[in-house]
């Protein structure tokens, strides 16, 4: 009966489709050929084309809901963009207007270095990135809303991490 019921719940991979420029990809065959790159090319990207990015990690979906779930609705994350070649824009910091996914005003310049400089490695693409997302996280606001739910008071903090993972 266990495996009969797994059979059932399991998805088929031609069931769930996504959007592709070209045409009506399965999910899994996205999946499956997906691989990190960390050459870029010197073009700058569209606006539309990132602000589609930042829709598809934060934005609303036809429903109303949020694209990505948060614990009791809270959204304790924030997108900042952190700009090198966009069209039409300035280099520097952004932050991302949520739920909207639009590119929001800008906040300051940022050094070419500053990136590589607080990364746990010597990344040197966040310098050739077009665009590098940020995610920031409003822990104090989340761990006072979760307190109560677990002895060390760290539950909001739990459940930032997991958002944080599905905007990624």
């Amino acid at each position: 009966a266990r495996t009969q019921r797994a059979r059932r719940s399991a998805p088929s991979s031609q069931a769930v489709t996504a959007q592709h420029p070209d045409r009506r990809v399965a999910l899994a065959e996205l999946i499956e050929h997906r691989q990190s790159g960390r050459e870029y090319s010197a073009a700058p990207i569209g606006r539309a084309a990132l602000e589609r990015i930042v829709h598809c990690a934060q934005g609303r979906s036809r429903s109303g809901k949020r694209n990505a779930p948060s614990a009791h609705g809270l959204y304790p994350l924030r997108l900042f963009a952190i700009v090198h070649r966009l069209q039409g824009s300035a280099q520097g910091l952004y932050a991302l207007d949520m739920p909207d996914a639009l590119l929001g005003a800008w906040r300051k310049a940022i050094a070419p270095e500053a990136l590589r400089a607080t990364s746990l490695a010597d990344d040197a693409w966040l310098e050739h990135a077009a665009v590098v997302l940020v995610v920031a996280a409003d822990y104090e606001a989340a761990n006072a809303h979760f307190f109560d739910q677990q002895p060390d008071g760290r539950r909001g903090e739990r459940y930032v991490h997991i958002e944080a993972g599905a905007v990624l």
